[in-house]
């Protein structure tokens, strides 16, 4: 998972930062840190983020061709 999918994550059930973060039980500043690269995604991130909204492989999947497929596009 990168900046670009959690955002797209967060974006996809309708959330500011503020409320993703409350969701997440962290600060909407650390949101904002993960969203822009200034933070990694740790592996305790992830977990909490596929509990909170019930993300399985399908949905980072179908995240993922997106980005893919607006690659391929000139």
């Amino acid at each position: 998972m990168d900046a670009v999918t959690l955002r797209a994550i967060r974006v996809h059930f309708g959330l500011t930062q503020q409320q993703f973060a409350k969701r997440l039980g962290m600060s909407k500043s650390a949101i904002s840190a993960v969203e822009t690269g200034k933070r990694e995604i740790t592996g305790s991130l992830r977990v909490k983020i596929a509990r909170a909204f019930e993300i399985d492989d399908s949905l980072i999947d179908t995240i993922h061709k997106a980005k893919v497929a607006e690659q391929l596009v000139f």
